[in-house]
């Protein structure tokens, strides 16, 4: 786990550079394999993660990737991604098969949205993007709740308590899917 984890069940990773993609999506099937998840979801889980830490190599000025078992789920596991880059004023267009602002295929949000259980995307123009995915093992329950505390290494040393993770800014956009409704 990298050096930024409070805890030893957490991954913070730095999305720097492309190496870091391929880090943050073997440590997410490994945690998916720990989960009980079959091979065909766990290499699914192993796509979003990809997808997700690519877009922050290629559009955050800085970002981190968090990777961690669910707190109250032992067969789910959630994944949340905070930059500081552009930001996007819309975030509806971007889920959308085929809409790039980079020239790409454009699928990327889209097969998040598809292969996450559960996804929440928040951006707010000039400050930077929240993602997060919720992945649950085939025939277990979903998590009670979605809400999770969220603790940030300082010094070192994590918060002493955890800090909600939920928030509302003006002048953001924002989206929310929960596919187990």
């Amino acid at each position: 786990m990298d050096a930024l984890s409070p805890n030893r069940d957490d991954a913070w990773l730095r999305m720097e550079e492309g190496s870091a993609i391929g880090a943050a999506r073997r440590i997410a099937t490994a945690l998916a394999g720990e989960r009980g998840f079959d091979d065909e979801h766990a290499g699914q889980v192993a796509v979003a993660v990809s997808e997700a830490a690519s877009n922050l190599v290629k559009h955050a000025q800085a970002g981190v990737m968090l990777v961690r078992p669910h707190a109250s789920s032992p067969s789910s596991i959630e994944v949340l991604v905070i930059d500081s880059g552009p930001g996007m004023a819309d975030t509806i267009n971007p889920i959308r098969d085929g809409y790039s602002t980079t020239g790409t295929l454009g699928i990327g949000l889209g097969a998040i949205t598809r292969l996450s259980d559960a996804y929440d995307i928040h951006s707010v123009p000039g400050r930077g993007t929240v993602l997060s995915m919720l992945f649950t093992a085939r025939e277990a329950p979903p998590p009670e709740s979605r809400s999770c505390g969220l603790s940030r290494p300082v010094g070192g040393r994590p918060v002493p308590s955890p800090t909600p993770a939920w928030a509302t800014s003006p002048g953001g956009s924002s989206i929310r899917r929960d596919g187990r409704a």
